[in-house]
């Protein structure tokens, strides 16, 4: 059966404009979403063209950030989390900061292209969520402007940003910060994926594909009660209950059409050769996974007793984990690795924790796992792992505790944690390197994103995307607090 397109109308937007307290920013929603009557996949065109306005430029005076939505929080209560955000570049060899920015409370998103980095933001407690621009060359922020809902992905495409809400999907000059198109649904988004060129979402009608160069929708595949999405760019299959369905996207047709033995919305991958996904609890009651033939749908394997399973990317590796047959009090699992492709078991290790507690970073042939030290109390074991053959590319131990890492090259690793606790430190990071050279830095306020390695050194960006504070009483902001977005453009 052949993908068709079909063009929805398109949803007014839910947030009312912000009124006079944003005068000075970024025209609300109102005045950025394409008209309700617009259709769907609302392209720009000599014919007709979306209203969409351009962010009013704002002067930024010496320092404002998230504090300034904070009125006098209780005397007795102690206030740490949110106040503190920052953005800082370190230097990669010593971890001494060259350079700190105060921003307002960050979201869960951030791009760098070239000294350009675009971030999103909630001022205060998930409200007023936007994205502001600052260049790392001059120090100095670019543009900000507000969304109606809090940005869930990002991705750049040649001179626009490629920004995810729940909302709609929808394009933004990077130089301006404007929209350029934008595509919304009847129904919110459950699920997108942003391939090459190309945005795949999925709501309760069905899955789309839509265009990054103009936002119009290239094909709709209908399909009730869809509650998985996955992609990459040569296949895309999504669930539904127990129903399985992939595409070819370059014939545009579908491949398979099957009944699965998956119940709800369990985890849905699309691998180099395979779409794999979660079996039912009643099939495999401590975690599985079956592997079908993307080309043909034929099941190649399947695997029980691999619960929570995490699949590195570029290399088509499941890493898992189960109880190790002898367990011992400080050894209790075991890591595991197997073929996406023929679900051969490549190599286990022993570990103190199972792969969800324990792997907190995975790259193409590369994952590092931490645990408590099997032998040293009150300390953490941090490893590189071959995830091709299971060696430790480098172990150490620290009395810091990381619950997150990022892969910088094939023996560096960015660490980063966030702490619970409210009072001390509370973000802290990392760059090891598996040798004595490696350095901690300290923040006031928890580490909201993954560090980021620049032309200018680490980009590290803290503070609480979610508030954790007693006695804090959030009040409206003035006009003059909310036209800034941080720190002086003058240097």
């Amino acid at each position: 059966m052949e993908i068709y397109a079909d063009g929805l109308m398109g949803k007014r937007c839910r947030t009312a404009a912000w009124g006079a307290t944003f005068a000075l920013l970024v025209a609300a929603c109102t005045a950025t979403e394409a008209s309700p009557n617009s259709p769907r996949a609302a392209a720009p065109d000599s014919s007709s063209t979306p209203s969409i306005a351009v962010p009013t430029p704002v002067t930024f005076p010496d320092a404002l950030a998230d504090a300034s939505f904070v009125q006098g929080a209780r005397p007795d209560g102690p206030c740490v989390a949110g106040d503190a955000s920052l953005m800082s570049l370190r230097n990669p060899a010593t971890g001494e900061e060259t350079w700190s920015f105060p921003i307002p409370r960050p979201g869960d998103e951030s791009v760098v292209d070239g000294s350009e980095v675009f971030f999103s933001f909630r001022w205060d407690r998930g409200q007023h969520p936007g994205i502001a621009a600052i260049d790392l060359e001059s120090q100095a922020p670019l543009w900000q402007r507000f969304l109606g809902t809090e940005v869930e992905q990002m991705k750049l495409f040649s001179s626009t940003l490629i920004v995810v809400t729940s909302d709609d999907v929808r394009a933004i000059d990077t130089s301006t910060g404007a929209d350029i198109w934008i595509h919304s649904s009847q129904f919110d988004f459950s699920e997108v994926v942003l391939g090459n060129d190309t945005a795949y979402t999925l709501d309760s009608v069905g899955a789309h594909a839509i265009d990054f160069a103009t936002g119009k929708e290239l094909w709709e595949l209908p399909i009730e009660r869809a509650d998985t999405l996955a992609a990459d760019d040569q296949t895309l299959a999504v669930a539904a209950g127990t129903r399985l369905v992939a595409v070819d996207l370059s014939s545009k047709r579908r491949i398979m059409d099957l009944d699965v033995t998956r119940l709800g919305a369990g985890e849905l991958w699309v691998t180099e050769s395979t779409v794999a996904y979660e079996l039912a609890p009643s099939i495999a009651p401590g975690g599985g996974v079956a592997a079908l033939d993307r080309a043909s749908g034929a099941e190649l394997w399947r695997a029980t007793s691999t619960g929570d399973p995490l699949w590195v990317e570029g290399n088509g590796q499941l890493i898992s984990s189960t109880a190790a047959d002898e367990p011992t009090p400080e050894l209790r699992f075991v890591l595991l690795a197997l073929d996406g492709r023929t679900g051969q078991e490549l190599w286990r290790i022993p570990a103190a924790a199972q792969a969800f507690e324990s792997v907190v970073g995975t790259a193409p042939n590369r994952i590092v796992a931490v645990d408590p030290h099997p032998t040293a109390t009150g300390l953490q074991r941090v490893r590189l792992i071959n995830s091709v053959t299971g060696d430790a590319i480098w172990s150490v131990t620290s009395g810091t505790f990381f619950n997150r890492a990022e892969v910088v090259s094939d023996s560096d690793v960015a660490l980063f944690d966030s702490s619970g606790s409210l009072s001390g430190h509370r973000g802290t990071v990392s760059m090891a390197t598996g040798n004595t050279d490696s350095w901690v830095a300290t923040y006031d306020d928890g580490i909201a994103q993954a560090p980021v390695i620049t032309d200018y050194g680490v980009l590290v960006v803290s503070g609480e995307r979610r508030p954790t504070c007693v006695g804090r009483k959030v009040g409206q902001p003035s006009e003059q607090q909310t036209a800034v977005l941080g720190a002086s453009a003058e240097r």
